[in-house]
Parts: C-alpha cells; structure tokens; sequence
C-alpha cells in the first residue's frame, strides 16, 4: 500500500460501519446489519421455519434477534464465554481441548445451537433460543479479537489513544471505529450486499466453524497486532491511534461482516431444510 500503509504502526484498529453502541461485537447495529443481510440469502425453507420460530417476517425478527444473547448476558453469566474463542495467536490453529474447555467456547456452543435448531423433536422455545445464540455469535467470531488469545484479553489490556479519547483495542474495534461510515442499517446492508457476488457467497460459505474462526484470528495477528510493533507509545504508555487509520481496515473489516453474513445463512440453512 502507498505512503498511507507506512502509518500503519503507529496505529491499531478497524472500521466497519457507521453505528455505536455498547461493547458488542460490531456495535448492535454491526450484529443488526448481519442479521438483516443475512436474511437476503436464506432459502424458502429456511426464511419460513426462522419466521415460525421467532414469530415475525424473517428480516424484523433476526435483526431483533441480533443483539438478544448480548441482552441476557448479565443474568446468565455461564453465556460469557459462548462469545470467544481463545485461539493462541503463536498457534493459530484450533484445539478443542486447549481452547474451549468444557465447550464453553463459541465454536462448541454454535455447533450445538446448530444440532438444536435442525432437530425438530426440540421445544419450539429451545430451537429459538439456539436460533437468536447462532444469529448473534456468527457476529462476534468475525470480530478478529474474539477469536484470539493475545495474552492482553482479546486487546482489553491494550491501552489505546484515538483521537481526544483513551480507550483500548477491544472497545475500539467493537465500539469506535463502526462510526466511520454513514448510514443507517438498511443503507449499509444495500452497500454491502451490492458488492457480495455469487463466487464471494460460494467461497466464504465453505469451510466450517473452526476454519472461520482461525481466519478471524489470523486477521487478529496480522492485521491488527502486528501494525503495533514498534509502534508509537504517548507518555502515559497508550498506543497512538491515527484518525485516518479507519479508512486504511475499511475493506478488511466491511468484507468480515459481510462474510458473517453470508456464513450466518449458511449456517441457517444447512439447519433449517
């Protein structure tokens, strides 16, 4: 990349669309965007279980949906860490019993929600609670620093300075940087979904849950640590965050909500025929 790309370590984060919100992945809005994408590409069987489940037109109600296991967090604690995978970023590659302890990790707990939702021996009530876990948590294992064990909490411990504001890495992907685009939800699914062509969709839905979530963590590494080496420290220890920075991960961080969306209805329809 040109003169830009050079500025690169003295910065660390990424854009995605133009929302906030609290400290879910990709902001509520970023989980709204992916469900309401999703919905686009679900099939005839799918679109009508998800609507029967959820009780409304498939886009209204996986957008509600979205942000629903973000909600209940607080009372059901033993759902924290349904939204992480600790993938060593040395390692980069997934081992069940080092990395999800227990299966309580989003890979075991969206492989199960996925055998829930396709079982329809299953109450209607706990096929539609696996069904709002799998729309929210195919969000979050495409936010980068929820698939990686960087040894700093998934960038929480990583003290950042953007612009007028301290804040870390983490809060500063999940929260700072969707601001760089303008729009509201459905403007941002119409300019997302416009660029997703057939060979994208067919090319980001293979794979498995455990190849997207190592992607996620490799993006983790590469294109988020390593633009902190060597990076400018301010005196207080904080990492210098360029305003301009947002624009240089734009594409990285518009292509992983558009795969999440992708991958969710893929997801959706593989349990829903």
């Amino acid at each position: 990349m040109p003169i830009r790309r050079l500025c690169i370590p003295l910065l660390a984060a990424t854009a995605l669309l133009a929302l906030s919100g609290p400290a879910a992945a990709w902001s509520p809005e970023g989980h709204q965007v992916i469900a309401r994408m999703a919905a686009l590409y679900l099939t005839k069987n799918a679109k009508a279980q998800v609507e029967e489940l959820l009780g409304a037109s498939a886009p209204a109600a996986m957008v509600k949906a979205s942000t629903w296991a973000d909600e209940i967090a607080a009372r059901r604690p033993e759902t924290k860490a349904w939204h992480y995978v600790n993938i060593p970023m040395a390692e980069g590659k997934y081992n069940a019993a080092r990395d999800c302890p227990g299966g309580n990790c989003a890979i075991a707990r969206m492989a199960a929600d996925m055998k829930i939702l396709a079982d329809k021996t299953q109450p209607a009530e706990r096929r539609a609670e696996a069904l709002k876990f799998l729309i929210n948590l195919m969000g979050d294992i495409h936010q980068p620093l929820r698939c990686v064990d960087d040894g700093q909490d998934h960038g929480r411990d990583v003290k950042v300075q953007f612009g007028d504001r301290s804040t870390t890495l983490f809060d500063l992907w999940e929260t700072d940087m969707p601001k760089s685009l303008q729009g509201t939800v459905d403007q941002v699914v119409s300019r997302l979904s416009g660029k997703i062509k057939p060979e994208h969709r067919r090319a980001w839905a293979s794979g498995s849950l455990i190849k997207w979530c190592e992607e996620s963590a490799g993006h983790a590494k590469v294109n988020i640590h390593d633009d902190f080496r060597g990076a400018a420290r301010l005196s207080n220890g904080e990492l210098l965050v360029s305003l301009e920075y947002p624009d240089v991960k734009h594409r990285l961080a518009s292509e992983q909500i558009s795969r999440a969306a992708v991958r969710l209805a893929a997801a959706l329809n593989f349990s829903l025929k």
